[in-house]
């Protein structure tokens, strides 16, 4: 099941100006995910070689949205690679989830599971 996600990524050359992305995850585990961007976002598709570079071990917010609620979780991007997804060139973030309690682990799992737009 594939998961939609806001991302808001804040790159170490502007800690104050997120970058507001959309992104798709298939699987999420407890250190972790590997999402998607977007890729007609105008960040992603400009260049996706300096926007790998601009967003390389950022820290990030990644939004789960389910049923009106928001479950918001942080996390550090590890690795990006370029993909194709759905025939368009693009970026694939590792994301290692940061401080996360053993409630807000399960409360994760439950929006997870439930957000398949």
């Amino acid at each position: 099941m594939v998961r939609k996600m806001t991302l808001e990524i804040y790159p170490e050359a502007s800690v104050n100006y997120p970058l507001i992305l959309e992104g798709y995850s298939r699987d999420i585990s407890i250190g972790g995910t590997c999402v998607v961007l977007n890729a007609k976002d105008v960040h992603v598709s400009k260049s996706i070689a300096s926007f790998h570079k601009t967003i390389k071990h950022a820290k990030i917010n990644m939004n789960f949205p389910r049923e009106g609620l928001e479950l918001k979780v942080s996390g550090k991007i590890i690795w990006t690679q370029e993909v194709s997804f759905r025939g368009e060139r693009t970026l694939a973030l590792g994301i290692h989830f940061q401080n996360l309690s053993p409630r807000l682990r399960g409360m994760l799992f439950v929006f997870a599971e439930g957000s398949s737009n």
